[in-house]
């Protein structure tokens, strides 16, 4: 019997995270190209400049960019070129993004994100660094590793505006990461792990981003399940 990996274990939890359901209407404004999606019922974990994917009968898939939120995460606005029809449909957040690599090719992919519009594809990203250890027990794993949860910024912005702005939408990510993974049935224990933030000019990635990166030790799960 083969044992699922750690990379794909984490992706599964990081999908559990998106937002997902049924959204009631499409709404276009007065003037110009900007739309009202309105959800079935709230949702929880998506942001501005998420990626969602919405589908309906006569409108079909498509992929837009939360433009605005509600207070109450009942509706979003995004700017959409062609034509919308008005009808109910299903939704996918797209975000955050799960990636595993080494931190020197993770860092060039992100910088060639960085100056295209594609950026916003990118973020918030969840970033498994692929150097990780792993140890095995007759009904047990134990794995030691870290995770980066990541998310665009300016080079320029004060530490105070960072702690106001970027790093609370992080640290929402954060705590909904750790509710999953400790829903995850191939988890059977999560001892202490590390916390920290790291503003630009300290998130080792050398890219213009802001972080919080977890070390996990002794990270136990099922040896296959």
């Amino acid at each position: 019997m083969h044992c699922k990996p750690l990379s794909q274990i984490l992706d599964e939890v990081v999908t559990a995270m998106r937002d997902k359901g049924t959204f009631n209407s499409i709404v276009k404004s007065l003037t110009g190209s900007i739309y009202t999606l309105t959800f079935a019922k709230a949702v929880k974990n998506t942001y501005i400049d998420d990626l969602i994917i919405i589908t309906s009968v006569t409108n079909g898939t498509q992929t837009i960019k939360v433009k605005t939120i509600t207070t109450d995460n009942k509706s979003v606005t995004f700017e959409y070129l062609g034509q919308l029809t008005n009808e109910n449909g299903t939704f996918e957040n797209k975000m955050p993004i799960f990636e595993y690599e080494f931190f020197d090719v993770e860092a060039n992919f992100l910088n060639s994100k960085n100056v295209s519009n594609l950026k916003f594809e990118k973020y918030p990203l969840i970033f498994f660094l692929y150097d990780f250890d792993e140890k095995r027990e007759e009904e047990f794993r134990f794995v030691n590793f870290k995770i980066y949860i990541i998310d665009k910024t300016e080079a320029s912005t004060l530490i105070p505006i960072r702690d106001e702005t970027t790093f609370i939408k992080l640290r929402n990510i954060y705590y909904l990461f750790l509710e999953k993974l400790k829903n995850s049935k191939y988890v059977t224990q999560i001892t202490t792990h590390n916390y920290k933030e790291l503003p630009y000019r300290d998130n080792k990635l050398n890219v213009v981003i802001d972080a919080i990166e977890l070390t996990f030790n002794n990270l136990q799960l099922n040896y296959c399940n």
